[in-house]
């Protein structure tokens, strides 16, 4: 069929070219079978082969960087459908509880605060505890104290401050009740008055090499006795980051203190530490030492102040810390010393009981030695458990003054007072609706002048616990004691051991809705007649009731 359609498609070709003119008479061979074979070709038989030089044998190199990648924000046009965001709950800015119980007890904690703020916190606050009565007669208490605070944020600090006000109202009721005469109300009233401002200046870019804290505090304290001690205090903490690893940080501070009693005499203190942290084959190591000065009065030994004196004070500062099983078992070790201050109001803080023109001087911690384990498991478990070895100069301990036995002296033991300790801590944390734990201590000491330390406890126990049952009950305990205390009896010139001091305290909380609830505490629930000093019996069972509001 092709051939003709060909043979068709030739004959109109000569029919169009007639048409301009005859074409030459030719003749034209048609031939049907023609085939054209092509001639065969050898192929050729041996391959070709390349020669190619082997590459050299180059040893490879790498080089691992770390990159801190910031990609712009995204800033879609889009709004997908998503879940409608809850409404972010306003934060509650006051705080009101009120309490009552046996023993004439009264209780109220109130503060109020300017809730969220961008660029600035406050607040109020205001604390009262107080029994009317107490174990024996003239045992009744108070305890108030009222304060404001505030901040102002900035992007590069944080400045702020506050100033609290506390009064204290207590009784020597350990007097002797074997004698006649009974001591009136008004010779065992103790009152003591104390008032603090604190200014403070920190930086908040922490990803910067160098960070710092400043604090400005001053502040009075004063008794019904006219002794009285006035303070300014300045502190800087600084660190300046080298690498992940290291840094070098920087500790000082300056108490100046004047104490005003039968005479005025004036303390001072200034420390500086400058400790270097860094890694070290897998350990993690801090070593530096702390300076100080110290300048006190010095006592003549009819108790007359002679003049003060400066002592100048080089101390260790080397720890060690090695991660043996991830966060799980963590073992450290160090050697420490250093000055630590001792002024009128830590002295009252321990013992309100004091006697007049108490000798006050700061403890010099010659050299601590302490190794431990520490870790961490799952993240609710935290465990601690650590024995230090420490020598100590200036250890003071309270005894009862032998003109009026309910007030305490201050006494010290010589430049060589020992002191062994062994602390261990396990602590289950589940964040607010369980937590549990227990602490214990052990304390042996070893002296050279004195024959006790007087009303230093060798062992401290300590366990605790709370659990949220439900939405609306929260349960929690205590446990606590306190043992191996000794007193000095003036008038059988014999020391006298005291009973272990053993407390056990319940509470449970219902919570009505998320701003209403009503409590229960019994404190003493053993209703131990406990002696934290002698002849200074504490509350027995003590039952408390009240309700608080979150507004």
């Amino acid at each position: 069929m092709k051939k003709i359609l060909f043979l068709f498609c030739i004959v109109l070709s000569f029919q169009a070219t007639a048409q301009e003119g005859e074409l030459p008479a030719e003749e034209i061979y048609v031939i049907k079978n023609k085939k054209n074979i092509l001639p065969e070709v050898g192929k050729p038989q041996e391959k070709v082969t390349l020669s190619l030089k082997p590459l050299p044998k180059v040893k490879q190199k790498y080089t691992y960087k770390e990159f801190s990648l910031l990609l712009p924000l995204l800033d879609p046009k889009l709004n997908p459908p998503v879940l409608k965001a809850e409404k972010e709950e306003p934060a509650k800015e006051g705080y009101l509880r009120l309490g009552a119980g046996n023993y004439g007890s009264t209780l109220l904690d109130a503060f109020y605060n300017s809730g969220r703020q961008k660029d600035y916190a406050y607040g109020i606050f205001l604390n009262h505890q107080a029994s009317a009565n107490g174990p024996v007669s003239k045992s009744g208490y108070s305890n108030n104290e009222a304060g404001a605070y505030g901040r102002y944020f900035t992007p590069n600090f944080t400045l702020g401050g506050g100033l609290a006000y506390n009064r204290g109202r207590y009784n020597f009721y350990g007097f002797d009740r074997d004698s006649s005469n009974e001591l009136s109300s008004d010779s065992t009233k103790q009152i003591i008055q104390s008032v603090w401002f604190n200014l403070g200046l920190e930086n908040n870019k922490k990803n910067k090499p160098v960070s710092y804290k400043a604090g400005l505090g001053i502040g009075n304290i004063s008794d019904r006795f006219k002794a009285s001690e006035s303070e300014i205090s300045l502190d800087f903490n600084g660190r300046y980051k080298i690498k992940d690893s290291s840094s070098v940080d920087v500790m000082t501070d300056l108490s100046l203190v004047k104490r005003t009693d039968s005479s005025s005499v004036n303390r001072s203190l200034w420390r500086i530490e400058p400790v270097y942290r860094f890694g070290f084959k897998g350990f993690q190591v801090h070593a530096g030492i702390q300076v100080s000065v110290a300048n006190e009065p010095e006592v003549q030994e009819t108790g007359a102040y002679s003049g003060s004196k400066s002592s100048f004070h080089i101390h260790p500062i080397l720890g060690l810390q090695q991660n043996i099983f991830e966060s799980k078992l963590i073992a450290f070790a160090g050697v420490r010393g250093g000055m630590n201050k001792r002024t009128l109001r830590s002295t009252l803080e321990a013992n309100p009981f004091l006697a007049p023109d108490v000798y006050l001087r700061h403890e010099n911690q010659l050299f601590n030695f302490y190794l431990g384990l520490k870790g961490q498991m799952k993240g609710q478990w935290n465990y601690r458990t650590q024995i230090s070895i420490e020598k100590l100069n200036q250890q003071a301990f309270f005894v009862n003054s032998e003109e009026r036995q309910e007030q305490f002296e201050v006494v010290y033991d010589s430049s060589s007072t020992r002191r062994f300790t062994w602390e261990t801590e396990a602590i289950y944390d589940l964040g607010t609706k369980t937590r549990a734990g227990i602490r214990y201590a052990f304390i042996k000491y070893g002296l050279d002048k004195l024959n006790e330390p007087w009303h230093a406890p060798n062992s401290v126990l300590t366990i605790f616990g709370r659990q949220q049952i439900s939405e609306k009950i929260m349960l929690s305990g205590e446990f606590y004691y306190m043992g191996g205390l000794r007193g000095f009896n003036w008038k059988t010139a014999e020391t006298e051991k005291l009973k272990g001091l053993a407390d056990f305290n319940l509470k449970g909380e219902y919570f009505f809705k998320k701003r209403y609830s009503a409590f229960i505490s019994v404190h003493n629930l053993l209703n131990n007649k406990n002696q934290r000093f002698l002849y200074y019996p504490t509350q027995g069972l003590r039952i408390m009731v009240g309700a608080s509001v979150v507004f």
